[in-house]
């Protein structure tokens, strides 16, 4: 059974918060991603609402054909650049003591 991908963020729900409080039964979709991993299954969807959530933060609407792989791809190529970036600073205050 494949889930819908219209509401699988809180784009459709602005006021999601409100309505988790009122009704806490909700549940909101997440995409469906049928890989037979299920790490990488749950590490492309966490990608996926990121992603998303970045593209809100931004003021763009989100878009609900993301791919599972490209959006774990480019999660995956920040990190790196993010934990490259830590080491470096890390290594730098080390130095200085």
């Amino acid at each position: 059974m494949r889930k819908s991908k219209t509401s699988f963020i809180a784009s459709d729900k602005p006021d999601i918060i409100n309505v988790w409080y009122k009704t806490p039964e909700f549940r909101l979709n997440t995409p469906a991603i049928n890989w037979s991993n299920k790490t990488l299954t749950a590490l492309a969807t966490m990608a996926i609402i990121k992603r998303q959530l970045r593209r809100m933060s931004q003021g763009l609407k989100p878009k609900l054909t993301d791919s599972p792989f490209l959006s774990l791809l480019i999660e995956q190529i920040k990190n790196r650049r993010r934990t490259k970036v830590y080491r470096s600073q890390l290594k730098e205050k080390s130095e200085c003591r």
